[in-house]
């Protein structure tokens, strides 16, 4: 910001391009910031979507195990379960 000796007043145009000014330097912090937001917000995405996949992956490998047990269980139980 730079100090006026004078006391005249800016006038609207000098305002107006002051503003502008200031709405550039935002504009290019803004940009930048949404960049990173962006990449941010692609690497969550993948790594979303590989958790997704393990959980899926371990889910049928517990429900695979799951199902053996149950026939295992019914195996070593036949005689029990047929009366012999």
């Amino acid at each position: 910001m730079r100090v006026v000796n004078s006391t005249r007043q800016p006038t609207q145009s000098e305002r107006i391009a002051a503003l502008e000014q200031r709405a550039d330097a935002h504009d290019k912090v803004v940009s930048e910031v949404g960049e990173k937001v962006g990449e941010m917000y692609d690497f969550f995405t993948k790594a979303r979507t590989i958790n997704w996949f393990v959980v899926k992956v371990f889910a049928w490998i517990g429900g695979g195990l799951g199902f053996v047990a149950v026939l295992l269980t019914i195996a070593a139980n036949m005689t029990k379960l047929l009366g012999r």
